[in-house]
């Protein structure tokens, strides 16, 4: 996690860290692109409304305290909609890439931007052209476990 900007419009930016078996790779993001990805989870699927996430802070969100804070708290949540996901796409977990995973998910993918939103909305899109409503597909029962380390 590091501060970026400038003057008034300076904010944390958090690095995520993702390994599948042998891929390694980083990707940076705002808490504004956390949120928005919450917020676009939460339309697709309910389940992940009642996962931790760390609400907007009006006063002192640039302190370290409360930066760090919302790190472990986002650290978190991305692991339980990670899981979530992996559970829901037995594709996924019986043969996890960074490609699947940045094909079904864009925020994890290197250099797609800030603001998650659009890439997730997209991703609908192509979703439902190919008879799927959303990246947390009904499917059967997950058995091979995968590690995804975020």
């Amino acid at each position: 996690m590091f501060m970026s900007g400038s003057g008034g419009k300076t904010h944390h930016v958090y690095q995520v860290y993702l390994r599948i078996r042998s891929e390694e790779w980083n990707v940076y993001r705002r808490y504004r692109d956390f949120h928005s990805l919450h917020r676009e989870l939460r339309s697709q699927e309910s389940t992940v409304a009642a996962f931790d996430f760390p609400p907007k802070k009006t006063v002192g969100n640039r302190s370290e305290k409360v930066a760090e804070e919302r790190r472990k708290r986002l650290q978190a949540y991305l692991r339980r909609v990670v899981n979530l996901v992996v559970q829901s796409n037995p594709s996924l977990a019986a043969r996890p890439s960074k490609e699947s995973v940045t094909a079904l998910m864009p925020f994890f993918a290197e250099n797609s931007g800030t603001t998650s939103t659009t890439a997730l909305s997209s991703d609908r899109r192509r979703s439902r052209s190919q008879g799927r409503t959303s990246i947390f597909s009904r499917q059967q029962p997950v058995v091979a476990s995968t590690q995804l380390a975020i």
